[in-house]
C-alpha cells in the first residue's frame, strides 16, 4: 500500500511540474510588476514582485527540466522495482522480469546490457523465495529467445576472438549451463536435435554452428548414461537413411566451416560399415545410387563408396574391388566417361573425377583396346550433334595420348581416328554443319580439306570419291553434302600451296 501511495504521489507531482513548465514556456505569458500588500502585526506594507530577466527565466526553466528528469528516472525505477517484485511472486519463469528490464531484443544485446546483473540478482532472490520453482539465467534466456537462438549466439560469442573477454566468458559459462540443464532434464540426443531446430535450417546447412553444440551434448550424454550415441546415428535418424545422408555430407565437405564435421560423420559411416563386414556390393545397394551416372558422382555417393572400398581392399587383399570397374559395370563405359568429363568441370569433384578417368583409361590399356575400339566403345558415332561428340573427344584424346606412350611405334592421332570412325563423307558433313559454331569443327575441317588437296581432289569432282555420287547426279545430292562442296570450293580457292603443310591439330 505504501509503495502504491508513493507512485501516485510521484505521478501527481510530475503532472504539476509539467503544468508549470508548460505555462512558463508559453510565449503569450507576460511578466508584470505587481504590488502586493502584506500585513505584519496589523501594519500594512507594500512590496514589489521582481521581474525575472530572460537569462534568469532560462536558468529556472533548466532547473525544472532537471527536476523533471530526476523524478521521471526515480519513478521509472520505482515502477521497475514494483514490476520485479510482482514477478517475484508470480508464476512466470523469469521471462517477465527479463522483459521488464528491457535487456534487448536479442541474446547478444541482453548479455551485454548492464542490467543483466539485476536479472541475476532477481533470479537469486526468486529462488530463495520459491525453493520449489527454481529458475536459471540460461533457462530464462532460452524461454525468451528460444533454445536454438541462444545456443547459436553463445557458440558465436564464445569462439569469436573479437568479443570483449567478459562477454566471451559469460557466453562460455552459459553454454556449459545450457548443456547441463538439458542433461538434468533427461533430454535425449534427438530431443536436443529438435530443440536446436537443425532440421528447420534445411539439410543443406545441417552442419551449422549449432551442430557443435549437439556434438558436445552427445559427449556429455554418453558419459552420464554410458551410451554410445553418435552424431551419425542422430543425423541418419533425422534424414531417414544413410543414402540420404551421404549427399548432405558431400555438400558440407565443400564448405570450410562445415568440413570438419562432415568428414567426422563420413568416417563414422565408413567405420560402421566396416564393423558390419559389409561387402562392397551391399554398400553400393545401401547407398541407392540411382540410374544416372552423373548423379552418382555429384551426390558424393561414389566418393564415399570409394573410401569404403579402399578400407575394404586393405583388409581383403585377395578379393580387392575396383571402384571404376563397378561403376562401369553399372552404367557402361560411355556413360561413365561422359559423367567423369562433366565432373572434371566442377572444383569439388575435379580431382576425384580425374583420378577415376585415369583408372578407366588404364583399364582399357590392360584390355589391349585399340584407339578405334575406344571410339566404338564411347559410342561417339551414335551422337547426332557435334556438341555431344565433342564432349567425348576429350576422353578419346586422353586415351590416344596414353596409347601412344605405351605404343611409340603405333602412334595414332585423334583426327584420323574420328575420320575413319565416322567415315569420311559423314565426318565432312558434320564438320561443315558445325564449322561456324564449334572451334573443333572448324579446326578439323581445315585438316580434312588440306588432306583432300594433297590427294589432288578437285572441287568439281571430289564428291565422286568422297560421297560416291556420279557428277551428273550432283543435283540429287542432299543439302548437307552440297554445303560440303561449297565449303571445299571456298577453301580450295583461298589456300596457298605453302599452307598445305601438315598442321597438327591442338589435339593428338
Amino acid at each position: 500500500m505504501a509503495l502504491h501511495s508513493i507512485i501516485l504521489l510521484a505521478a501527481g507531482f510530475l503532472m504539476c511540474i509539467s503544468s508549470i513548465a508548460a505555462t512558463t514556456s508559453n510565449p503569450d505569458f507576460t511578466t508584470k510588476v505587481r504590488v502586493f500588500t502584506d500585513n505584519h502585526h496589523s501594519i500594512s506594507t507594500e512590496r514589489m514582485l521582481r521581474v525575472e530577466s530572460k537569462g534568469e527565466n532560462d536558468e529556472a526553466r533548466g532547473g525544472i527540466d532537471k527536476l523533471t528528469n530526476l523524478i521521471t528516472s526515480k519513478a521509472s525505477k520505482i515502477r521497475e522495482s514494483a514490476d520485479l517484485k510482482a514477478a517475484m511472486y508470480g508464476k512466470d519463469n523469469g521471462v517477465r522480469a527479463l522483459n521488464k528490464l528491457h535487456l534487448g531484443d536479442d541474446v547478444a544485446s541482453a548479455l551485454a546490457n548492464k542490467k543483466l546483473d539485476t536479472l541475476k540478482m532477481f533470479i537469486t532472490k526468486f529462488n530463495e523465495k520459491n525453493p520449489n520453482r527454481q529458475i536459471t539465467l540460461i533457462g530464462t534466456l532460452s524461454a525468451r529467445y528460444g533454445d536454438d537462438v541462444v545456443a547459436n549466439t553463445l557458440q558465436i560469442l564464445h569462439k569469436n576472438s573479437l568479443m570483449p573477454p567478459e562477454l566471451a566468458a559469460t557466453a562460455r559459462t552459459l553454454r556449459e549451463e545450457q548443456l547441463s540443464e538439458w542433461l538434468m532434464k533427461d533430454k535425449s540426443v534427438m530431443d536436443v536435435f529438435k530443440l536446436l531446430k537443425l532440421s528447420d535450417d534445411g539439410y543443406e546447412t545441417l552442419f551449422s554452428r549449432k551442430m557443435e553444440v549437439l556434438v558436445d551434448y552427445i559427449k556429455k550424454f554418453n558419459v552420464k548414461y554410458s551410451e554410445h550415441e553418435t552424431l551419425l546415428m542422430t543425423l541418419t535418424t533425422s534424414v531417414g537413411d544413410e543414402s540420404k545422408l551421404v549427399p548432405i555430407i558431400a555438400k558440407a565437405k565443400t564448405n570450410s566451416l562445415t568440413e570438419v564435421n562432415a568428414r567426422r560423420v563420413e568416417n563414422q559411416l565408413v567405420k560402421k560399415w566396416r564393423s558390419e563386414n559389409l561387402e562392397p556390393e551391399n554398400v553400393w545397394k545401401l547407398l541407392n545410387m540411382g540410374t544416372n551416372a552423373d548423379d552418382v558422382i555429384s551426390s558424393g555417393k561414389l566418393r564415399t563408396f570409394s573410401k569404403y572400398a579402399s578400407k575394404y581392399n586393405k583388409n581383403n587383399p585377395n578379393s580387392e574391388v575396383s571402384v571404376i570397374g563397378i561403376f562401369t559395370a553399372k552404367y557402361g563405359d560411355a556413360a561413365v566417361a561422359k559423367a567423369l568429363l562433366n565432373a572434371k568441370d566442377h572444383p569439388s569433384t575435379k580431382e576425384f573425377a580425374t583420378m577415376l578417368q585415369m583408372k578407366q583409361l588404364e583399364g582399357w590399356m590392360k584390355r589391349e583396346m585399340s584407339v578405334d575400339d575406344a571410339f566404338t566403345l564411347l559410342k561417339i558415332k551414335s551422337d547426332d550433334t557435334l556438341s555431344l561428340v565433342a564432349n567425348k573427344f576429350d576422353t578419346l584424346d586422353e586415351y590416344i595420348k596414353l596409347f601412344n606412350s605405351e605404343n611409340p611405334l603405333r602412334k595414332a592421332n585423334t583426327f584420323t581416328v574420328l575420320r575413319d570412325g565416322f567415315g569420311e563423307a559423314n565426318f565432312a558433313i558434320m564438320l561443315s554443319k558445325y564449322s561456324s559454331s564449334q572451334p573443333y569443327a572448324s579446326e578439323y575441317q581445315d585438316l580434312l580439306f588440306k588432306d583432300w588437296i594433297k590427294r589432288k581432289l578437285q572441287p568439281m569432282n571430289f564428291f565422286v570419291d568422297i560421297f560416291k555420287v556420279p557428277e551428273e547426279k550432283l543435283a540429287a545430292m542432299s543439302d548437307e553434302a552440297k554445303l560440303v562442296v561449297t565449303h571445299y570450293k571456298n577453301f580450295y580457292n583461298t589456300v596457298s600451296p605453302q599452307g598445305l603443310h601438315d598442321v597438327r591439330p591442338r589435339r593428338s
